[in-house]
C-alpha cells in the first residue's frame, strides 16, 4: 500500500460515521466497545430501553457512563456532549372518542356472561411472547407462563366442579 493511497483513505469521512444515523458524527462519543456515535443518536437509543441498554452494533452494555466524548485538537468548544441532551419531542394529544357509554355495568355483565375473556385478561394469558424485542427470553418467563397456565386450568376445574 503506497503512502498516497493511505493519505486518501484517511481523509475519507466514512471512518467518522455514526453507527445509528450513518451520517458524519456530530458531538461524537465512542462506546467502550469502540463504536462511534452521535451523542443525540445514542442518547435517544439509550432512552428507548432504559433497563436493557446495549450497543446497537455489538450488543455490549452501554450507558451514559460507558461512553467517551471525542474531542478534536483544534476544537474551540471543549464541553462534554453528554451534558447536553437533545430536546424531548413534544407529544401529540388527541381526544378519546368513546362511542359506547355503558359505564361499569357493561363490564360487569360481560364478565358474568362471558367469564373466559375476563379471566384470561386477569391472568395475562394473551401476552404475546416476542423474544426479538428482548433479544432473548427473559429469566423465568417460561416458568411464569407455565404457572399461569396451570392456575388457569385449576380455576376452570373448580368452576366445572361447582357447576356440576
Amino acid at each position: 500500500m503506497s503512502a498516497d493511497t493511505f493519505v486518501m483513505d484517511t481523509k475519507d469521512e466514512s471512518f467518522y460515521e455514526c453507527n445509528i444515523c450513518l451520517d458524519t458524527a456530530q458531538n461524537a462519543v465512542v462506546s467502550m466497545c469502540g463504536h462511534l456515535f452521535c451523542w443525540p443518536c445514542l442518547y435517544q437509543w439509550i432512552l428507548t430501553k432504559p433497563d436493557h441498554t446495549v450497543c446497537p452494533v455489538c450488543k455490549s452494555g452501554v450507558d451514559r457512563s460507558k461512553v467517551i466524548p471525542v474531542y478534536a485538537r483544534n476544537d474551540k468548544r471543549q464541553e462534554d456532549p453528554r451534558d447536553k441532551t437533545p430536546p424531548r419531542p413534544t407529544g401529540i394529544w388527541s381526544d378519546y372518542a368513546n362511542d359506547l357509554e355503558l359505564g361499569l355495568f357493561s363490564y360487569l355483565l360481560f364478565g358474568l356472561f362471558f367469564p373466559y375473556g375476563a379471566l384470561s385478561s386477569y391472568l395475562d394469558m394473551d401476552e404475546p411472547l416476542n423474544p426479538a424485542a428482548d433479544h432473548g427470553i427473559r429469566d423465568g418467563q417460561n416458568e411464569t407462563l407455565l404457572s399461569k397456565f396451570f392456575l388457569y386450568v385449576a380455576i376452570m376445574l373448580i368452576i366445572y366442579m361447582i357447576v356440576i
